[in-house]
């Protein structure tokens, strides 16, 4: 069938009669049904998935044998966020059901879907191999095996332009492999290849949104904004119904989203949603949603999403999008029911389970989260998607410093057959060394993955950082190095370099590679990233001038990232420039009230000027927040022990170790039971404990802000030894706590103590007072 003919078809110049198809597209003989089938392929085209899905429907429900509309109905619920996967399963089984209508062909497509569908792509990759053999010359079945190729597990992304291409050549009509190809050249920043598909699809589509999207996606990349306003106009010539505006609009927007242009973003959506009001595609607030969100407008984004979620309470857009804000307001139970509904939508996708696996390990419900953990392993049909699924659960548990948990889900999925010689267990294996301070068993996990994947981005990375903790300075960077190499145009893959030369004290050797970095980042985001981390790296080494300005430039950037503004202002902290810093943390409670970090900072800033009654103020209104958040609870436990109430004080001491029992915890409680003197055997043994685990130090983590409230363990002994009267052993404690802590006014005060008082005896002298505390 020509092109024309197909074109006279749908606009319906071809009566009802039967006619002749290519024998691979033969399979109905109604002509109702193929209209319905034709306006379904063009709105899968135009990427209208529900559109598309209704119309596919229609067409089976007028032939019930109609395969070739079930094979794309299932493709569209396959790419449909907002459609539960069984759904695409289900359309799947109806063509293996329909045995006596189904070709070889069509039953060997259906199976290679529903392995795409149930992500199996080894299996899709072997079925559409197969096919592509057999049938050389059909179009669908390249354009498939492209997608087969192109899969997160394969990413053999030279083989599936290649099947793409075969497709298109064979049909320069047929669309969606021009898309996909656009999806590979774009991440790669390849936008000269982009335009060059932009402008065939609008050549041979003038009517549909999508080639015109792909050529301001490319511009955006480009930064021509004459090329964006000049594609635009062209468009607009084709687009005259409401209805044609308000998804070009749409498109316009979504093309800005991607590349990160959020204020074209909400421009171009705000248009959309000017036109054709009564008809509005619940897409539309997503998209409105998402760009509000990525401005830090979150209650904007908020009520977006909910007029979404009402037009369709199935958008997983909206549903995800109300997630992540639950998740930043620390409103677990509610994160919790989102994430249960993304799961119920799309229970084969390990991205589902993490979310929710995430949101109860934040609510600290680890019973519930390992439970929901096990319940998604075994929904997962494909053993690689199990292993993305535990993988996703250790990053989560790893993040918390649930080490030991996180160790064993990695074991579970080295347990699995598929995951033999998988280089991202092992890559988290050296990155659970590298946090416990094993640094050799690190290289050893990181040199394992390196020998399967050579350019393993996340094993070069802990490798890097095994050399670098270790002293090894320039092994490090030359590991780091090769990171680089690996991935030369991701800003991102500068960052262990540019932490192994601030380290070393080579400034100006990090800032031409800073510079460099940021010059070749794409997105604005990863050059706010690699800003403000580089700052971190600066701030831990001391140089705080230089971490505030990179600071300062990042958030110029993204002057609404509350995070990098939280850090400024724990920086400010450390520097006591406390008028600074409650300028930074009240500008961040003036966007998000609910901020635990700048409520607690504020908290901090009263407790370090002695204002105890204001301090407690702002944690109680952190903990009314999240009652169960152990920085907030450690932070007060050190309020009230400051203060001398040590029974109070030894109440949220213990809730804080209860919730997280890391060296924080541990040290904080120890302190308390010692110099309360409430329980001296418990605190000397937390102590012990604590000592054994080196506390974190690097200013990016989450508990750094803790390190200031939480004593030392070696003060701890130290003190537990004067209260035994046994001075000449806490001497050696006390000179090793003021050695880590210099400037800690009550460390110095209990040693030059002891040192006057013991006078080189062993004991405590008789006019000690033996029960009381060091004097302060």
């Amino acid at each position: 069938m020509t092109w024309s003919t197909v074109c006279r078809i749908r606009s319906g110049r071809i009566s009802a009669f039967r006619f002749d198809i290519a024998v691979r597209e033969k399979t109905t003989t109604s002509m109702e049904a193929y209209r319905h089938y034709l306006a379904g392929m063009d709105l899968l085209y135009a990427s209208a998935l529900a559109s598309a899905i209704a119309e596919f429907r229609s067409a089976v429900e007028i032939d019930p044998t109609f395969n070739q509309a079930y094979y794309w109905m299932a493709i569209a619920q396959w790419w449909s966020d907002d459609v539960s996967t069984q759904q695409g399963r289900a359309s799947i089984a109806r063509i293996l059901d329909n045995k006596r209508y189904t070709t070889e062909r069509e039953r060997l497509l259906a199976e290679g879907a529903l392995a795409l569908i149930d992500r199996r792509f080894t299996d899709a990759l072997a079925i559409h191999k197969d096919l592509a053999n057999r049938f050389p010359d059909d179009k669908e079945i390249h354009f498939a095996l492209g997608l087969a190729y192109s899969s997160e597990s394969a990413m053999k992304y030279d083989e599936a332009l290649a099947a793409f291409q075969k497709a298109i050549d064979l049909d320069l009509a047929f669309v969606l492999p021009y898309r996909e190809v656009v999806n590979i050249h774009l991440p790669a920043r390849e936008y000269r290849k982009v335009e060059e598909m932009a402008r065939a699809l609008i050549t041979i589509r003038p009517e549909s949104p999508m080639g015109y999207r792909y050529m301001v996606e490319a511009a955006i990349g480009r930064g021509d904004s004459a090329q964006i306003d000049l594609t635009l106009q062209q468009a607009l010539l084709h687009h005259k119904a409401p209805g044609d505006l308000q998804a070009l609009y749409y498109h316009m927007g979504l093309a800005c989203n991607r590349i990160e242009d959020q204020v074209k973003s909400e421009l171009y959506t705000r248009q959309a949603l000017a036109y054709n009001p009564e008809t509005t595609d619940y897409r539309i607030f997503a998209q409105l949603g998402d760009a509000l969100f990525n401005q830090e407008k979150y209650e904007e984004a908020r009520e977006v999403w909910e007029k979404g979620l009402e037009l369709n309470p199935l958008s997983s857009w909206c549903l995800g999008g109300l997630w992540y804000l639950a998740m930043a307001d620390r409103e677990w139970d509610r994160a919790i029911e989102y994430a249960r509904k993304l799961v119920e939508m799309r229970p084969q996708e390990p991205r589902r389970h993490g979310e929710l696996v995430h949101s109860l390990v934040s609510a600290f419900r680890l019973s519930e989260a390992d439970s929901a953990l096990d319940v998604g392993v075994d929904a997962i049909p494909s053993p690689a998607g199990k292993v993305d699924l535990l993988l996703k659960a250790t990053f989560i548990h790893k993040t918390n410093l649930h080490l030991d948990r996180a160790e064993i889900l990695l074991r579970r999925a080295e347990a699995l057959e598929t995951s033999s010689g998988d280089p991202s267990i092992n890559a988290e294996l050296a990155s659970i060394a590298n946090l416990r301070r094993e640094y050799e068993s690190a290289g050893l996990y990181a040199d394992r993955a390196l020998a399967v994947e050579p350019g393993h981005i996340g094993a070069l990375s802990e490798r890097s950082y095994s050399y670098l903790y270790s002293g090894k300075i320039e092994q490090a960077i030359e590991m780091a190095r090769r990171r680089i190499e690996s991935h030369p145009s991701a800003a991102l893959s500068y960052t262990s370099l540019l932490e192994a030369l601030v380290s070393s004290g080579r400034y100006a050797e990090a800032d031409s590679v800073l510079e460099h970095a940021y010059n070749i980042g794409a997105l604005r985001l990863d050059r706010h990233r690699l800003l403000a981390d580089c700052a971190g790296h600066y701030q831990r080494a001391g140089e705080t001038r230089r971490a505030e300005e990179l600071y300062r430039r990042a958030l110029s950037l993204v002057p609404g990232n509350l995070d990098t503004r939280s850090r400024l202002a724990a920086l400010y902290e450390s520097m006591s420039r406390h008028d600074a810093a409650r300028r930074e943390y009240e500008t961040v409670l003036e966007v998000a009230p609910k901020d635990l970090d700048a409520l607690r900072g504020m908290g901090r800033l009263h407790l370090r000027q002695g204002d105890y009654t204001e301090s407690e103020s702002w944690y109680r209104t952190a903990l009314r927040i999240d009652d169960g958040h152990p920085q907030t609870l450690r932070e007060l436990g050190y309020l009230f022990s400051e203060q001398e109430q040590y029974t109070e004080a030894r109440r949220y001491a213990e809730q804080a170790l209860r919730r997280d029992p890391t060296f924080l915890s541990r040290a904080l409680l120890g302190w308390i039971l010692v110099a309360g003197d409430l329980d001296l055997a418990a605190g000397v043994d937390l102590a012990r404990q604590a000592e054994r685990e080196p506390p974190p130090t690097d200013p990016t983590d989450e508990w750094v802000d803790d390190l200031p409230f939480a004593p030392l363990p070696q003060h701890t002994l130290g003190l537990a030894h004067i209260k035994e009267r046994d001075l000449r052993t806490a001497l050696p404690f006390l000179e090793m706590a003021a050695a880590l802590r210099p400037g800690d006014r009550r460390i110095a005060d209990d040693l030059r103590t002891v040192r006057e008082s013991s006078g080189g005896s062993a004991v405590l002298p008789p006019e000690a007072d033996p029960e009381g505390d060091a004097p302060r």
